[in-house]
């Protein structure tokens, strides 16, 4: 065990490895899950006061966060965690502790973190954004504050001011939405959800460097970065030490520390520029228009900004939206839009079926897209089916 690892600081207070190695559940003690049956597990100090049993839960510490940590100081060689779902079924996979290590040494070269530097955790530590940011407090000694995952993370511990914090696009716009203190959160981490132009222009007013990661589950969290914020180009750059190229299909390969060296092949098609890349959208969800390719997240991009310049787009797209594929029995595929809508009631017992929106008219997007790439049909449903990260799953819409 690295000698950075014997422990982790949490909410203010030290908590050795060895807290973790044993709990309490209904008035029982048991030993670590991991440990050989009949094992003996040390009693331990944390913080000069000898207990038998922590009692996170009092201490605020999500149970999500004590499971991974469990997790960590066990006697395996890897983590289990699942990919997110947002493009198929969800499923495990074993990272090693050593490719976990590497992708926090490469987010602690790059933002440069330093021992005792406060950072907030609002993640749900089930998944890789919120584990590897425990991974980068044990690695770099952060002094890591945690609360359950929450849309308002600006109110949790309203007297420290912090240096870092990962979130979900969704927890940023929430807060923006309120006009929350976002500015007490320090430099900002965003998932690779994609970003609407309102909500780009909405992120000049803050005056903390806001990033986003281009990254999934199989390369450790992020390994390219782009800035949001102030001066942001739009484009990708690979992290020192991380290789990337684009295959024949225009999809990006990824190799580095972080995935044992091995090269990921990723379904992200990709388009070089300068040092760097443009993320263009999913291989999965490439609509074919009579023969003619459309990236439907490309489609969604141009619709954000022409949303903003045409008052009867304007009056349409009211909430989250997303471009899809439909069966055509002339062009094999067409494109069409869905739109999220509340207010929907749907008249069959499926949560997620709606309505022809009768007001939309391709026409007034005809001197503004390609014609293969305007949306057929406005369809509005109640819900959009979600993963607990709050991404759209496409697959299930579909």
């Amino acid at each position: 065990m690295d000698e950075r690892e014997q422990g982790i600081r949490l909410n203010g207070r030290f908590y050795p490895a060895e807290a973790f190695m044993r709990f309490e559940v209904g008035g029982y003690v048991h030993a670590h899950p991991c440990a050989e049956p009949g094992a003996t597990v040390p009693d331990f100090q944390a913080d000069g006061i000898p207990e038998a049993v922590v009692d996170f839960q009092a201490d605020g510490i999500p149970e999500a966060v004590v499971d991974f940590l469990r997790q960590w100081w066990s006697s395996r060689t890897y983590i289990m965690a699942h990919t997110s779902g947002s493009t198929g079924r969800p499923r495990s996979i074993r990272l090693s502790r050593d490719r976990m290590r590497a992708s926090a040494q490469l987010t602690a070269d790059f933002f440069h973190f330093r021992q005792g530097m406060q950072a907030l955790l609002a993640l749900d530590a089930r998944h890789i954004a919120g584990k590897m940011m425990l991974v980068r407090a044990l690695w770099s000694r952060l002094d890591l504050w945690v609360t359950p995952p929450t849309s308002r993370p600006d109110l949790a511990y309203p007297e420290i001011r912090f240096a870092f914090c990962p979130l979900v696009p969704t927890q940023l716009w929430r807060m923006l939405d309120a006009n929350g203190d976002v500015g007490r959160l320090g430099t900002l981490l965003l998932g690779a959800a994609p970003i609407s132009e309102d909500r780009m222009i909405g992120l000049e007013s803050l005056k903390q460097e806001v990033y986003q990661g281009f990254g999934m589950t199989e390369t450790c969290s992020h390994m390219a970065l782009r800035q949001l914020n102030p001066q942001g180009d739009g484009i990708y750059r690979v992290l020192p030490g991380v290789k990337w190229r684009v295959d024949q299909e225009g999809c990006l390969l990824l190799r580095g520390a972080a995935t044992a060296n091995r090269w990921i092949h990723t379904h992200d098609r990709v388009q070089r520029d300068g040092d760097g890349f443009r993320w263009l959208g999913r291989a999965d969800w490439v609509i074919n228009v009579g023969g003619l390719k459309v990236h439907p997240e490309q489609v969604e991009e141009r619709l954000n900004i022409l949303r903003l310049n045409i008052p009867e787009l304007h009056a349409l797209l009211t909430g989250d939206f997303v471009v899809l594929g439909r069966n055509d029995p002339y062009k094999g595929e067409v494109p069409i839009c869905v739109v999220e809508d509340p207010s929907i009631i749907p008249n069959t017992p499926n949560p997620f079926a709606g309505e022809v929106d009768t007001r939309y008219s391709p026409d007034c997007l005809k001197p503004h897209l390609k014609a293969e790439e305007i949306p057929r049909i406005l369809l509005r449903i109640p819900q959009f089916p979600r993963s607990s990260m709050g991404k759209i799953l496409r697959r299930a819409l579909l």
